[in-house]
């Protein structure tokens, strides 16, 4: 359903009246001078050769108004305008002259080519189950270079892909916060999601976590999750696994998609850290999906992993 009377946010070049109207970014709720709020600036150029006139503002300022930050949703970034010529009236309002036909903009950064970028840094993730019942993945994202990422996606599985916007201010000279929010009723019974940046697509920074609430495929129904954290994801010389809990004789198994055991190995963590050597001679299988299983005691952790070669 329209509203029929929406609220609208103008960049308005006028005359300036002292304390009636003047240029700048408004409010606008209804069709006379008292239904317009000024909430910011603008500045104005005019380009007489070209008959342009350029109207800006700052986006701090629409965010900092309250009805328009309860509306806009960095999620979905669309915004719909119009440009139009006006004439003021103290006594009936603002009148339309011309308007244009309407558009609509989208506000978001367009991906451009960034050289000599740097991986970026992830911290901060997080997997929680929200009270709407979604899984809710949520990282914080810093660029060196202060570029934004050509890609932040939830990769599930290997298979699925969903992208993380940013729920923060947009700065990327400072750390963003991004989040996805997935149906867990669409992914089914996932094992891996992993959460990928990169501000280049050559330099990526990732994290990956296990769900380990899925049954054990190694015939051991009794065992307890054990809570991991897998990484870099895909993997070429070496796999890391960070546990959450400290512990001792480790044992770390490595499988191929038809069940059969590849590599069978202990390993002693070093403060909560397991590093596995995927060198030729240990693990001298092509490169791939595998399946890694990871053992203390009577805990138990699984994952996808990728191998190149």
């Amino acid at each position: 359903v329209h509203d029929l009377n929406p609220v609208v946010w103008g960049l308005m070049y006028t005359i300036d009246i002292a304390g009636i109207i003047s240029p700048g970014l408004y409010r606008i709720t209804g069709q006379t001078t008292s239904d317009m709020a000024r909430i910011g600036n603008i500045e104005v150029t005019i380009d007489n050769a070209s008959n342009l006139l350029l109207l800006t503002c700052n986006k701090s300022d629409l965010l900092a108004d309250p009805l328009f930050s309860a509306w806009y949703s960095n999620a979905h970034p669309e915004l719909a305008g119009t440009f139009m010529t006006n004439k003021i009236n103290l006594s009936e309002g603002v009148l339309i002259a011309d308007q244009s036909f309407g558009y609509r903009l989208w506000d978001i950064q367009l991906p451009v080519p960034q050289a000599n970028a740097t991986a970026p840094t992830l911290s901060n993730a997080s997997l929680q189950t929200g009270t709407d019942g979604m899984l809710h993945f949520e990282a914080d994202y810093y660029s060196a270079e202060a570029y934004f990422p050509l890609t932040s996606e939830v990769v599930i599985d290997e298979l699925q892909h969903y992208p993380m916007t940013y729920s923060s201010a947009p700065d990327w000279s400072s750390t963003m916060h991004y989040i996805a929010v997935i149906d867990p009723a669409v992914i089914g019974d996932w094992i891996s999601a992993r959460l990928v940046f990169s501000s280049d697509n050559i330099s990526y920074a990732d994290t990956t976590f296990i769900n380990t609430g899925i049954e054990d495929q190694f015939d051991n129904p009794e065992v307890s999750p054990l809570l991991m954290r897998v990484y870099p994801n895909p993997a070429r010389d070496r796999i890391y696994i960070e546990l959450s809990k400290n512990t001792a004789d480790v044992k770390v198994e490595l499988y191929n998609l038809k069940g059969q055991r590849l590599l069978s190995t202990y390993l002693e963590p070093l403060q909560k850290k397991l590093s596995l050597d995927l060198n030729e001679q240990l693990f001298p299988y092509s490169a791939g999906i595998y399946l890694l299983k990871v053992t203390s005691g009577k805990s138990l952790g699984t994952a996808k992993v990728i191998i190149t070669k």
